[in-house]
């Protein structure tokens, strides 16, 4: 097994092998053992370089590398899967991270493949979330076309596909109801109420004689006695058929006929009269009866309209066999009695829809293969979306059905991939700030991954049914949503280049969640950009709001250039185009709402947050100006020089002006021990040992850091106000010590006059440190100085910080120390200048 291995250079017998090995290969890797390089790099061989360029072939190169990435394989192989240990071929056991001594080349490899293997996961994880929010469970017709929208090209099914048709259901519903016959109540009050008052005249007549003839008629009596009962009774006869009634009829008679009449009447009631202006009922375009249905009575019921139930009585009055003029009086009396009483049964005639209802069953339309669904130019209706939407659906299911697994979401997994690993490999190899910090790295894809999440969250609103149906409100709503939030916090928090790569790759996943074209990625971009520029420093957080005006007035400008090509300015969707302009301004507001939490999460400080510390009545400022008022002027004079020097090395200059003010806030506990706050001639330390006064001095940095976070200071504050000192030296209380330590039998312990540090880790701390040493040297320069002179102190005082290694683990380089010496040279030749002399003794004199 181990002479298969041979030639891929697995498992060597000695080191001198596995470096014959090495020296033979193409390519060496640099590996790295606890954080320092190794120490075998060997050198490619000049017989493989190309003789023209110099450099190895391209050939070689793949070789190399395939050779590298199966090694590797067959080492993940051998020494994983839970075995901690292996024998080696000198019959030793050791784990494998131990043979990197013994096999630098192959521990080379590995290093290698790790490092690109944790990668690749790590885009690899990051690209599964982006795909879930982007493309998981995605109709892309809801988020591409709505109702009232112009289709640009003809849409064919390429599948046979049958769906439900809300629309047609919803039009055979209508047509069903239409149809159904409504339920009406027979009101037989109408017809009692008659019949009361008209047995009330039958009797009212009885008080005249019988059979009197006109000649003996008193007129006038009847005419008033007719008129007080009409007055007291809803009926109203006329006097002139009564005289025909009482001429006619004796009192029996009269009251047999009444009785038929009633009948008739009755009759009528019972089967139902109703109004011509009924429209339910009565058919105006036919003006034929309309079928429905009297609860109580058969459905095909005689229902009359008054004029039909008008007629029947006069048919039925004229086969009593009567006098005319008698039939026609009585007509006149019992006509009062022909009302409409037809009342419309509402919770009827419902339960009747709802049966009716429950037995209809929803209409399937079936779509046959390369069928044409939507034409090109047509106007989008709600039918045409129903449609294209099932078809959509249709179509995913029948991929996922086809390979057992959902092909569009892994090829959507692919792009992401893709698009993801290349960002990363820019971050990579750019000049990109936040590329070696882990932290700003996280935060960046975080910020990614929740602007997506909320994109898609809005996004599925749009799904709501009341919204489908009215596209004027979808797609204002589309244009409000906050693409721009990312580009704002990742500018905010990385600057300018951070804010370009979350612009690009918001950009390119909203454009692909939204299944639009290069103008809608070309629109978004464009105002994220914006947005990105506009608020690159932000001191205040109006300047964020502004970048949001801008960013919002880009995007509406970017809707109205696309839009252009296809309507006029007068069809212009201007409510769309307010709605672009706001969107802006939600970003900018949404990401200012979040500022402080992703400061609090991710350790962050924005120059928005320095900006409103550099306040004068912060409680700290305030106690630092009572009990230590030298070291709040030393903070001011300190806070100015290091924001002018900041601004010369390209590192923060708000950060090191607020910095600087806080920087001794440790002194507030002792300040009578510090030389800035001694006013009068007693000096606090003269009495104690110089361990115990560089005890004291030392401690204002804890107290410091504590007293920053008690008041809930920003950790880039409290990191500086830890490392202004870094570890050096006490040094007036350091040679007092030593001019001691000869006449002392205990040794000095140098620890005790050393800063606890650390030494300064950033830009900002390493200025801050100069600033502090340069202004405390400025106070005791006799004036005035030339410019020479200050240039040496100044590089007197920098060359002393780097002998002692107090920029060793900042990024300061040589050139940014050069660039620090002629600032500070500048800004001390104008603190230190000369004053014409006031003479106040002579000046007394004179008065």
């Amino acid at each position: 097994m181990f002479a298969a291995f041979e030639p891929f250079g697995l498992l060597p017998a000695t080191r001198a092998a596995a470096k014959e090995k090495c020296k033979a290969g193409a390519f060496i890797f640099p590996c790295r053992k606890g954080g320092e390089p190794a120490s075998q790099k060997e050198t490619v061989p000049k017989s493989n370089l190309n003789k023209k360029t110099g450099k190895v072939p391209y050939g070689q190169k793949k070789k190399a590398f395939q050779r590298i990435l199966f090694s590797s394989f067959l080492h993940v192989l051998m020494f994983s899967f839970g075995k901690k240990s292996k024998t080696s071929l000198t019959g030793t056991r050791k784990p494998f991270h131990r043979y990197r001594n013994d096999y630098p080349f192959y521990a080379q490899r590995w290093t290698f493949f790790q490092k690109y293997l944790k990668a690749a996961l790590a885009v690899g994880v990051i690209s599964f979330f982006i795909t879930a929010i982007c493309f998981w469970k995605r109709v892309p017709l809801s988020l591409r076309f709505f109702p009232g929208q112009i289709i640009p090209s003809q849409i064919v099914a390429q599948i046979p596909f049958s769906y439900i048709s809300t629309a047609e259901t919803k039009r055979l519903i209508t047509e069903k109801r239409s149809q159904l016959a409504p339920v009406y109540k027979v009101d037989l009050t109408p017809f009692e109420a008659f019949s009361q008052d008209l047995w009330r005249l039958n009797t009212f007549l009885e008080t005249f004689p019988h059979e009197v003839s006109s000649e003996k008629m008193n007129f006038p009596e009847l005419q008033h006695s007719l008129g007080t009962f009409n007055r007291h009774h809803q009926l109203k006869v006329d006097w002139k058929d009564i005289t025909i009634i009482l001429e006619t009829l004796s009192h029996t008679e009269r009251s047999r006929v009444f009785q038929e009449s009633l009948n008739i009447l009755q009759e009528i009631a019972i089967d139902g009269v109703f109004s011509e202006n009924e429209q339910n009922i009565l058919d105006r375009e036919s003006s034929h009866l309309l079928r429905i249905e009297v609860k109580g009575q058969p459905e095909y019921t005689n229902i009359r309209s008054m004029e039909n139930a008008l007629r029947f009585l006069r048919i039925h009055l004229l086969f009593m066999d009567m006098e005319h003029a008698l039939t026609q009086a009585l007509f006149h009396i019992m006509k009062l009695g022909v009302r409409p009483n037809l009342i419309f049964d509402v919770t009827a005639s419902e339960e009747k829809f709802q049966q009716l209802l429950a037995t209809l069953p929803k209409v399937r339309k079936f779509v046959d293969k390369r069928m044409t669904l939507v034409s090109a130019g047509a106007i989008l209706s709600n039918e045409d979306y129903e449609k294209l939407s099932a078809y959509y659906k249709a179509l995913h299911m029948d991929e996922r059905d086809k390979l057992w697994t959902n092909k569009p979401l892994i090829q959507d997994y692919v792009k992401t991939f893709i698009i993801i690993a290349l960002s990363w490999i820019v971050i990579s190899f750019a000049s990109i700030t936040f590329r070696k910090s882990k932290k700003d790295v996280l935060f960046f894809f975080t910020i990614i991954i929740l602007n997506l999440s909320l994109l898609r969250t809005l996004l599925q609103l749009t799904e709501i049914s009341l919204w489908k149906e009215n596209a004027i409100i979808t797609h204002v709503f589309l244009c409000l949503i906050p693409f721009s939030i990312g580009a704002i916090l990742s500018t905010i928090f990385l600057k300018i280049p951070g804010g370009i790569c979350c612009s690009a790759l918001i950009s390119v996943f909203y454009t692909l969640m939204m299944d639009q074209g290069i103008p809608f990625l070309l629109t978004c971009f464009l105002a994220s950009l914006v947005a990105t520029l506009a608020c690159h420093s932000p001191y205040l957080r109006s300047h964020v709001f502004q970048a949001g005006i801008l960013s919002g007035f880009f995007s509406a400008a970017g809707l109205v250039l696309f839009k252009s090509s296809t309507e006029t300015m007068s069809n212009m969707p201007w409510p769309e185009v307010l709605a672009s302009i706001a969107s802006g301004i939600l970003s900018s507001s949404i990401a200012l709402g979040c500022l402080s939490f992703f400061e609090r999460v991710f350790h962050y400080c924005s120059d928005i947050t320095l900006f409103e510390l550099y306040d004068y009545n912060h409680p700290l400022m305030q106690q630092l100006q009572i009990l230590s008022s030298g070291t709040y002027h030393h903070s001011l004079v300190v806070s100015n020089i290091a924001e002018q020097a900041a601004v010369v090395i390209g590192a923060n200059p708000i950060l090191c002006k607020t910095a600087a003010l806080y920087h001794d806030i440790g002194k507030i506990e002792k300040p009578e021990y510090f030389i800035e706050n001694q006013h009068s001639e007693e000096n606090f330390h003269e009495s104690k040992k110089p361990e115990l006064s560089a005890m004291i001095i030392k401690n204002h940095v804890r107290t410091g850091v504590i007293l920053g976070k008690n008041a809930k200071l920003p950790q880039q504050i409290l990191d500086i106000i830890q490392q202004h000192h870094g570890d050096s030296f006490v040094r007036f209380f350091h040679e007092k010590a030593r001019s001691r330590q000869e006449t002392d039998a205990h040794p000095l312990d140098e620890a005790t006059f050393r800063y606890d540090g650390p030494k300064p880790q950033t830009k900002e701390a390493a200025v801050i440190c100069l600033s502090d040493a340069l202004e405390a040297v400025s106070r005791v320069l006799k004036k005035p100085q030339s410019l020479q002179n200050i240039e040496e102190l100044v590089s007197h005082i920098i060359q002393d910080r780097v002998d002692e290694h107090q920029f060793d683990e900042c990024p300061l380089t040589l050139q940014d120390l050069k660039k620090l010496q002629k600032a500070f040279s500048s800004i001390l030749l104008g603190t230190i200048h000369t004053r014409i002399s006031y003479d106040l003794e002579n000046r007394q004199n004179s008065k």
